[in-house]
């Protein structure tokens, strides 16, 4: 895969999982032909899909995804996970033997920050490094008027005082100036993890049609064509505007035909999957046809009122043949444990903002959500060895063309056998009129760790050619990962001409 003059990897591809890894921390919008191209493998994909969708291959086990909500870190783990302790999913549903169905609602992230303005006067330093040179410069703009009022630094303040000082008017100023800025940027760093997760989805969708799905959830409805959605801002018709705004009517078109192809009901072995309960009874044909009451009736339904929907799961699952089946479902909260069990554990729900669930159904026993409803992001943190990481290249200057040996040092200093990565992985410094922006990063180097022993030291040697590199500063960061973990060293270098 190559890159483009900025040193931007040119595309993803789902065959090279260094290729995922990448792409899921991406931090850029992608071209509009970035994501037309993935939507077109998509529709493609789904082309001859009806509502309900029959695992092709029954008698492996499924991984099922709760609610992603732009989360483009959360799919990347679960490729990661390794729940049968050897190989990761990612490499089985490559070798077609595990099925992955995601449970709907791609777009729309479930954090208040990402959507409103209001958190970040008292919050200017967490949000600085991410901030554009643009609003930097208007965010040192307030910070100078707030502490010139205040009369004292900015990191000394209180949330009450500064709540105070905005209502001066030279404060007040800037921050209208700056709010009307952020109020995009905000928007447009939701739709890169938003529309980067979805090109993710439709690539693994275009290249594993058989194992990969992904049912329709209300979020994913970005045209409004069942309803909007408002909860934090005006998600719906901020994010439609958005869309027409950046890449045009047509695109809006394109990806709501990319909606209506989706399936709202994937069937296995002894279970469904849909994004919410059925509000009715439906029927196979009804679902199939996939009109928008039945849209609505499997997507937008609550099942946590005290209207009990008993019957209507009951018999939807009879009349699709699947009357012995769990039916599992993602669309509202789960705050207590993992999952909500009803109706003598006929319907599963499972989602939360903040975890990463996914229930595992297996092979040769029946599904207990119990045991095989679990968060990877308790399963990463569980075991936490400290790693001494040390990093060195030998040359000072260097030249475009030359070959750089770069030397990674690891020492396990816990009691516990290491299991994970090495990374090196090298940015360039992108400058934006003549100013510092960013780093961008452009190459990426991974080797397996599997059984660094305590008190042993493992070395690596990298070997990194500069000839399709350009002139500037860079930086090479070493990186320890292990088990959502990691120590890092880097080291800026210059290559000159």
């Amino acid at each position: 895969m190559g890159v483009d003059k900025k040193g931007y990897r040119k595309s993803l591809d789902v065959y090279k999982f260094k290729s995922i890894k990448s792409f899921s921390r991406r931090k850029r919008l992608e071209s509009k032909k970035s994501y037309e191209d993935s939507l077109d493998k998509g529709i493609n994909a789904l082309i001859k899909n009806k509502g309900i969708v029959e695992l092709k291959n029954k008698n492996i086990p499924t991984i099922i995804i709760s609610d992603l909500h732009a989360r483009r870190e959360y799919l990347f783990n679960v490729l990661q996970y390794r729940p049968f302790k050897t190989k990761r999913i990612y490499d089985l549903l490559k070798e077609g033997k595990v099925n992955i169905v995601c449970a709907g609602d791609g777009m729309n992230s479930e954090i208040p920050g990402n959507w409103v303005t209001y958190f970040i006067p008292y919050s200017l330093n967490f949000y600085y490094e991410r901030f554009s040179f643009h609003l930097k410069k208007s965010s040192d703009n307030l910070k100078a008027r707030l502490e010139k009022v205040a009369g004292k630094p900015y990191e000394e303040m209180k949330i009450a005082e500064i709540n105070r000082i905005k209502e001066d008017s030279l404060v007040e100023k800037a921050w209208k100036k700056l709010d009307l800025k952020l109020v995009e940027w905000l928007l447009d760093e939701e739709m890169i993890s938003a529309f980067g997760l979805m090109k993710l989805v439709m690539e693994l969708k275009s290249h594993f049609p058989e194992n990969f799905h992904f049912v329709r959830g209300n979020h994913d409805d970005i045209s409004m064509e069942t309803g909007g959605f408002a909860k934090f801002a005006n998600e719906s018709t901020d994010v439609k505007n958005w869309v027409v705004k950046k890449y045009g009517q047509e695109f809006l078109d394109k990806y709501a035909k990319f909606v209506r192809l989706l399936p709202l009901i994937v069937k296995g072995n002894g279970f469904v999957v849909s994004h919410s309960a059925p509000e009715q009874i439906f029927n196979r044909q009804q679902i199939n046809r996939k009109s928008k009451k039945v849209i609505r009736g499997l997507t937008w339904t609550d099942n946590t009122e005290e209207i009990s929907l008993q019957e209507q799961v009951i018999q939807t699952l009879k009349n699709i043949g699947a009357e012995n089946s769990t039916w599992l479902i993602g669309h509202r909260k789960v705050l207590d444990g993992n999952y909500r069990a009803q109706y003598g554990g006929k319907l599963v729900q499972f989602n939360h903002h903040k975890k990463e669930l996914i229930g595992i159904i297996p092979v040769g026993r029946a599904f207990n959500p119990e045991i095989d409803i679990i968060d990877i992001r308790t399963e990463h943190e569980e075991k936490k060895p400290i790693i001494d990481l040390g990093l060195k290249i030998a040359q000072e200057k260097i030249k475009i063309g030359d070959k750089i040996k770069v030397n990674l040092n690891l020492k396990n200093k816990s009691d516990e056998i290491f299991f994970g990565a090495a990374i090196l992985e090298i940015l360039i410094r992108v400058k934006f009129k003549n100013r510092v922006n960013f780093f961008e990063t452009i190459q990426e180097n991974w080797r397996d760790i599997n059984d660094l022993a305590p008190g042993k030291i493992k070395r690596f040697t990298f070997t990194i050619n500069t000839s399709d590199f350009d002139e500037g500063d860079y930086i090479f960061k070493g990186t320890a990962l292990f088990n959502a973990k990691f120590s890092s060293r880097m080291q800026v270098i210059k290559i000159e001409k």
